[in-house]
């Protein structure tokens, strides 16, 4: 399977470092900067029962797939068929 070049872009050692320091700094957010930081990135409140751990971790998702880019849309219809059978 491969990716269509709009999608991702060439991985290079600067934008690598630059996402790596991105995920750190994501790591080392307090939960009150993680939630303005999903506020801006998501355009709402985050969810109230979120924590600390799961909230950095679900913007650190999103900021991967939109450096990286996401699923292709098969894949992405494969995985949902397999979680839920009659999605189909």
């Amino acid at each position: 399977m491969t990716r269509s070049p709009s999608r991702r872009r060439p991985a290079g050692l600067p934008d690598a470092i630059d996402l790596d320091a991105e995920l750190a700094r994501i790591a080392a957010m307090n939960i009150e900067e993680l939630r303005e930081m999903w506020r801006e990135k998501r355009k709402h409140e985050p969810p109230a029962a979120l924590t600390k751990d799961l909230m950095a971790r679900a913007l650190s998702h999103w900021l991967q797939e939109e450096r990286l880019g996401g699923l292709e849309t098969p894949l992405r219809r494969l995985l949902a068929t397999v979680a839920n059978p009659s999605y189909s």
